[in-house]
């Protein structure tokens, strides 16, 4: 199925205004219906203006930070000359692959979320402090029987340097910067000791948005953290890269505008990380490769989040319990933990449909931001609403029973959703190349190869489809049922293809690839494999990523 098991091939006529005029009551009709409608079946539901947060980023709302001087805590880059890397002619890619990123959600967004970096050269764990550097056993290798902390990861995949960003998660008005550099300071040297051989860099903590989710983090604090850690680098012979400096806006302080994500203020988008990498080449920091003869290099194969999550996040100061019980022993003094109110009764809806209207959205096990997330909904899942609170959903979804805060949901049947999580198309999409027919049955085909997927993962499953139909190589049919129904790829016929009824995320995907956007992978992206059989396969592919369970490749000989 698309290479997913084979081996043999990574497979009565009026005037102009009475039309007007009927059309207009039409119309008017129409919404007077609508409303009433969502009248009646939210009955009381309640605003979502008054309901907290619980997407994945758990915000506790979205906030406009005051009262920042950002002059207050400027470095003076002339007394750190020989500490913070200078401007140097661009390294070009072969730097940045040879280079090991370590950090937290923005680290993981990088190759999760882009393709900035790959599993090669990038380890990022959701939610996770510079304080548990040392002690954090979160990385898979191919050759560990366990997970191991990032310092073992280094010793073990022998990069020549490393970029470390660590930081956001550890913002806490009770947190002092001296601590906090105090702690990342042993972290990083467990680092060292594992690996002498390693250079370390250590990357500025990024600029917030001034409008941001989290009100416990402040930009003032992010400065005096990041004036912290050039000091500590200086003591300790570290470089200190300051690509704050290429997102931050001059004018204000805070990130430039665009370069953090809208939802919460925190998170780097997808500009954001095409300027930053873009400064880590022209900040390059070269020097002679001493290390010992780099033999059976580990490979990175997985990670462990400190909250897990589908897609990287920033968690609030209560989640940073979940790192271990004495992670959590040692952070108590400053996590200030706000008590959980008396439950409000949870009045019964008869099961009226509804899906999520947000990227990512947690379902609880109760209603409480602090109960176990029993899932990661992502956009536009669909489930029943069974109960509800002022703030929050009791949902059927697949014969499970959870909850989700309101303003995350839409009472209704899916939509087709704004994108999300898109790189630029790979081709231009011509939707008269395509018929209904062609549509019909790409939907069927990944309605059948993903069942229970989201509406990205089915956007990845088509996105083959639509790659595999403008190659080039005269090694894939040019048309949809080509491809689809080609020998020992996905196995289908016509006859069970044309019997499935394609669910409405299948059909949107569809949809969104062959007659909106073009595909969602990288071209030569044009086989894909369960998850489970891992990400080594034969010498004509190469990993690209995981995604929901499969695990994608370039043809790198059908070009």
């Amino acid at each position: 199925m698309a290479g997913k098991t084979k081996q043999s091939e990574p497979k009565m006529r009026l005037d102009l205004r009475a039309k007007m005029y009927i059309v207009l009551v039409i119309c008017s009709l129409m919404l007077l219906a609508s409303v009433g409608v969502a009248f009646f079946l939210v009955g009381g539901f309640g605003s979502s203006e008054d309901a907290a947060s619980d997407s994945a980023v758990e915000p506790e709302s979205i906030i406009t930070e005051s009262g920042y001087n950002k002059e207050e805590n400027t470095i003076d880059t002339t007394a750190y000359s020989a500490t913070i890397l200078p401007e140097s002619s661009d390294a070009g890619q072969t730097y940045v692959d040879e280079t090991l990123f370590l950090g937290d959600s923005n680290t993981a967004r990088m190759y999760r979320m882009f393709d900035f970096c790959t599993y090669d050269n990038a380890i990022g764990s959701v939610g996770m402090s510079a304080k548990s550097l040392a002690t954090y056993a979160c990385v898979e290798l191919n050759n560990s029987g366990s997970y191991v902390t990032m310092a073992k990861a280094v010793a073990g995949m022998q990069p020549k340097r490393v970029i470390i960003t660590f930081g956001t998660n550890d913002l806490s008005p009770s947190y002092k910067a001296a601590d906090f550099v105090k702690n990342y300071q042993t972290g990083i040297e467990s680092i060292v000791e594992a690996y002498p051989s390693v250079d370390i860099l250590i990357n500025a903590i990024p600029p917030l948005g001034q409008q941001h989710s989290n009100q416990s983090l402040t930009q003032t604090q992010v400065d005096e953290y990041n004036k912290a850690l050039v000091e500590m680098c200086k003591e300790k012979g570290w470089k200190f890269l300051n690509s704050a400096e290429v997102l931050k806006d001059s004018a204000t302080g805070y990130a430039k505008s665009g370069y953090v994500e809208s939802s919460d203020g925190i998170h780097l988008t997808r500009a954001a990380m095409e300027a930053l990498f873009d400064y880590i080449r022209t900040h390059s920091c070269i020097t002679e490769d001493d290390r010992p003869t780099v033999t059976k290099v580990a490979k990175h194969t997985g990670e462990k989040d400190v909250v897990t999550y589908t897609t990287p996040v920033v968690t609030s100061t209560e989640t940073y319990e979940a790192e271990s019980e004495s992670e959590a022993e040692s952070e108590s003094t400053y996590v200030e933990v706000t008590p959980t109110p008396t439950p409000e009764p949870m009045q019964e809806v008869n099961y009226v449909p509804g899906y999520t209207n947000e990227t990512f959205v947690n379902m609880r096990q109760e209603p409480s931001t602090s109960a176990a997330i029993l899932r990661i909904c992502t956009l536009g899942t669909e489930f029943y609403i069974t109960g509800k609170t002022s703030e929050w959903f009791q949902v059927d979804l697949d014969g499970q029973t959870g909850y989700i805060f309101r303003q995350f949901v839409t009472v209704g049947t899916y939509a087709t959703p704004k994108p999300v999580v898109t790189q630029p198309p790979m081709y231009d999409p011509n939707p008269s190349e395509f018929s209904d027919s062609d549509i019909r049955l790409v939907a069927a085909l990944i309605h059948a190869e993903g069942p229970g997927s989201s509406y990205i993962g089915y956007r990845a499953l088509a996105s083959i489809v639509y790659n595999r139909v403008k190659n080039k190589s005269g090694k894939f049919p040019n048309s949809v049922p080509g491809v689809i129904f080609q020998s020992g790829q996905f196995g289908y016929s016509r006859a069970y293809l044309n019997s499935i009824t394609p669910n409405s995320k299948a059909m949107a995907a569809a949809k969104y690839v062959f007659l909106q956007h073009g595909s969602t992978l990288p071209k030569k992206v044009l086989f894909y494999r369960a998850a489970y059989l891992g990400t080594e396969w034969t010498d004509y592919t190469k990993y690209y990523a995981t995604i929901e369970g499969n695990c994608y490749f370039y043809g790198i000989k059908y070009f």
